[in-house]
Parts: C-alpha cells; sequence; structure tokens
C-alpha cells in the first residue's frame, strides 16, 4: 500500500463452523465507492487489470481482446488520439481515486463553467444551455442565448455529507459476498444467517477491518468472475488476523 492509500472501515461478520465471511457491514463512505464502480467506463476497468502490481492480469475474452487490438493499433489509423479512447473521462468521486493507488490513473470529468446561457423564449430550453453568451438558441427560437444561470450555487450543497455520493450518511449497510448491498436491519441480518445456514449465533464473531483503495479495485476485478468476493478478496487476510479472535 502507498503511502497515499485510502482506507475504508469496514466490520465482517464470520462463521467459525464454515470459515467464511458471512457478510460485510460498512458505511457510506465504502458504500458510495462501491456503487461508484457501476460509473466507472469499462475500458479504465481493463486498463488496470492490464497493469495491477506489474503483471497482466486480464483474463482471456474478446473484450480483453478489442482492448489489445487498439493498444496496438497505430495511431495513423484512427481520427482522435488514442488516449482519449484508453483512458475516457470518469465520474468525480472515481477519479479522487486515482490518488490513493498506483495502479490506476483516472481522468477526471472536465469542470463544469459557473456560468451556462440560455435563451429567454422559453424554459423549456433549460435542457439545451451553452457555455458561450450571445449563441442562437439550440431549440431554434428566434432569440440569442443570453440568459444567464449559475452553476456554482449548487456545489455548496453538494459537499454537504447528505447531498454528495450516493447513498444517506446516516445509514449502515450490509454487504453480502456477491456484492448485494442493503441498510443493515434485524431482519435483514436473520435473512443474510438463513442464507448461509448459521443456525447458532455463538459460530459468529465480528472482526473490524479496513479496506484499501487497492483492494477496492481488487473487489471490481473478483466480481468479473466470482459471486463470492468477499472471501476471495478478504478472507486469508482476516483469517491471519483474527486466529486467536474469541467472541
Amino acid at each position: 500500500m502507498t503511502s497515499n492509500a485510502r482506507e475504508f472501515k469496514v466490520k465482517f461478520l464470520m462463521s467459525k463452523e464454515k470459515q467464511k465471511i458471512v457478510y460485510m457491514e460498512a458505511g457510506k463512505e465504502f458504500v458510495d465507492v462501491l456503487l461508484g464502480l457501476l460509473q466507472l467506463p469499462i475500458v479504465s476497468a481493463l486498463s488496470f487489470f492490464a497493469t495491477s502490481n506489474g503483471e497482466n492480469r486480464l483474463q482471456a475474452g474478446s473484450l480483453t481482446t478489442l482492448y489489445s487490438s487498439l493498444q496496438k493499433m497505430n495511431a495513423s489509423n484512427l481520427l482522435i488520439e488514442k488516449k482519449e479512447l484508453l483512458r475516457p473521462p470518469c465520474p468525480p468521486l472515481l477519479a479522487r481515486l486515482w490518488k490513493f493507488s498506483t495502479d490506476l490513473n483516472l481522468k477526471p470529468l472536465p469542470a463544469l463553467p459557473a456560468t451556462v446561457y440560455k435563451c429567454n423564449y422559453s424554459y423549456s430550453c433549460m435542457d439545451s444551455v451553452s457555455a458561450t453568451r450571445g449563441g442562437n438558441c439550440r431549440k431554434g427560437h428566434k432569440a440569442a442565448m443570453t440568459e444567464a444561470i449559475p452553476l456554482d450555487i449548487a456545489d455548496e450543497d453538494m459537499n454537504t455529507p447528505s447531498s454528495s455520493g450516493f447513498v444517506q450518511s446516516y445509514l449502515t449497510f450490509i454487504v453480502s459476498d456477491d456484492l448485494n448491498i442493503m441498510p443493515a436491519s434485524t431482519i435483514e441480518s436473520i435473512i443474510m444467517l438463513n442464507k448461509h445456514g448459521v443456525k447458532n449465533l455463538a459460530d459468529l464473531y465480528s472482526v473490524d477491518g479496513k479496506v484499501s483503495s487497492e483492494q477496492v479495485f481488487e473487489l471490481l476485478r473478483t466480481s468479473f468472475s466470482s459471486c463470492a468476493v468477499l472471501n476471495e478478496v478478504f478472507k486469508n487476510v482476516i483469517r491471519k488476523s483474527a486466529i486467536d479472535h474469541k467472541v
């Protein structure tokens, strides 16, 4: 882990008898990142898998071949720079993660302008704005786009913990082995225990843990080929730290 690595605090519920992770409990910060992976351009994920830990970790498949062919293609065959295809812009939540991993360099989306403009003919033109003042209405009205709409007003609100990201900040979430995410509750816990065949609560113990930024992307890599990603990524790490653990 690098000195810039980001860590997310989580809790694992373990089964002694089955020697496996039953589920993970996590807060907003980690769940936001997990859900944010759904916004990650597939080529950015492929790029990470191709260079993770200095080795090629791409699995054989047509998508892998497509990515490799683009890497090898001569620039003279393309109408745009190759890096624009290999490194597309990513949502801000994920673009910030490049600071926490030496294996992945994500390109952030371009910053929004502080002000955009629309014509004053109709409110319906709100969905056809321009960053340039004075242009012709994009909806064909005979009016110039001079009505200013400031965008920075909403920025302050979006930076508050309750409105940024994807999920509510006051909730704790259960994350299952196959990355099924749900708000933590007694009922959901019972359902999860029954699913894993746990009948005796004395068989269970919890382990506080931390998920590094590198492990976030390892979860992503493993999720393409497995429905037991928590155990594949964390089981051995937890076992070493909890050999003498007692309830």
